[in-house]
């Protein structure tokens, strides 16, 4: 009789390993992020599954422009919550869906990781940092002035920014998370394209998502009047990027159908590897 392991109902199903649990696509305004991000629908493993998109940036003016999503918008397969950043409670309710400290300090997952979506998308993080910026420039009180502490406020801004992405990248279903791209030059003259956040966040952003893909518009190199998007995913001196699947340096064309198909022929060679080590 074969006794299971000790915590064996822990050990990860075939079936989960290899799949993205979190992605970021940054880049340049216009450069279809938002659309990219709705094109999870149009993966067959995620044709059916319930999205929630919570939208901070009015994407969702783009994102309903595909008659996939919108369809899905319409059976109530993907449900959208418009969050206006210039309101007064619009902080409230991004801590209310992604996330707060509770009263000992310690991050608590919001509601959209609570009610069973297997997708859930953020347009987009930086805005989104914004509101939390301006909220806490407000309500941090210096203890030994009684005045606004702006050094305090920026102290739990970068922490929130960085617990709301872990969030997204440890979600039980997919994480989605769009934002902006920011230019900057350091002192040492090196010129970086990185995703736009300010504060702690700005340099550890990049290293939580399992795939972070920078997205822009580029010609061919073979024919200039052909202009795709493409996805930066190889390591770049100037760009920040994040590839597990060895996958190739550019992606052209570039959209999550041709992604997760690109892991799942893969991951299939990959068995078909492992197959014939066991048969050997």
């Amino acid at each position: 009789m074969t006794t299971a392991p000790p915590f064996a109902s822990m050990f990860a199903k075939p079936e989960e390993v290899g799949n993205p649990s979190g992605i970021l696509l940054y880049g340049p305004p216009g450069t279809w992020k938002t659309s990219t991000a709705g094109g999870i629908v149009k993966v067959p493993s995620f044709a059916d599954k319930k999205v929630l998109y919570i939208d901070i940036d009015q994407g969702s003016k783009v994102f309903v422009n595909d008659p996939e999503v919108f369809a899905g918008v319409q059976e109530g397969r993907i449900n959208i919550v418009p969050i206006d950043k210039l309101a007064p409670e619009a902080f409230g309710q991004l801590q209310y869906f992604l996330g707060a400290d509770d009263a000992n300090g310690e991050f608590q997952k919001g509601e959209a990781f609570k009610w069973g979506y297997d997708v859930v998308i953020l347009d987009s993080l930086d805005v989104a940092q914004d509101v939390a910026v301006k909220w806490f420039m407000n309500h941090t009180i210096a203890e030994k002035t009684g005045k606004k502490d702006t050094l305090g406020a920026w102290g739990k801004v970068g922490p929130w920014t960085t617990d709301v992405a872990w969030a997204f990248q440890n979600y039980e279903g997919l994480g989605i998370v769009v934002m902006h791209s920011a230019e900057s030059t350091s002192e040492s003259g090196v010129f970086a394209i990185k995703p736009k956040l300010g504060g702690s966040a700005k340099d550890n952003i990049a290293s939580i998502f399992d795939l972070v893909a920078y997205v822009d518009f580029e010609a061919n190199p073979e024919d200039r009047s052909d202009v795709q998007l493409v996805a930066t995913l190889g390591k770049s001196d100037y760009i920040v990027s994040k590839n597990r699947w060895m996958l190739p340096d550019k992606i052209w064309s570039f959209d999550l159908p041709s992604f997760y198909q690109m892991i799942h022929a893969r991951r299939a060679d990959t068995a078909k590897k492992a197959a014939a080590l066991q048969a050997a």
